[in-house]
């Protein structure tokens, strides 16, 4: 399974995930924040969303190469798989592909 900066952004927005998986606890407080700020805009459009959370997107991605064999497994229940994950990620730089488990 392959995860994108939308989907880690979909797991870090998540209460219960946050809760089952601590290390998203300071991502998904950030992803309040930033949903916040975004409420308190009228008429935004899909790039300003993304540019307002490209930073907590790239912040969930950075968590999830750092996970505990305990949360790699949690996220695995979560996604409902067993096989190998990977964090996808691209940027100015380049393309950049990592397995996390």
């Amino acid at each position: 399974m392959v995860i994108t900066k939308k989907r880690a952004l979909s797991l870090a927005s998540s209460l219960s995930i946050a809760k089952d998986i601590p290390e998203f606890i300071p991502v998904y407080e950030q992803f309040k924040v930033k949903n916040s700020e975004l409420q308190k805009k009228k008429g935004c459009s899909s790039c300003e969303v993304n540019s307002l959370f490209a930073d907590v997107s790239d912040q969930a991605l950075a968590v999830m190469t750092t996970l505990s064999e305990s949360s790699k497994k949690k996220l695995k229940e979560i996604l409902a798989t067993d096989g190998p994950i990977y964090v996808y990620s691209s940027s100015k730089a380049g393309v950049n592909m990592k397995r996390i488990d």
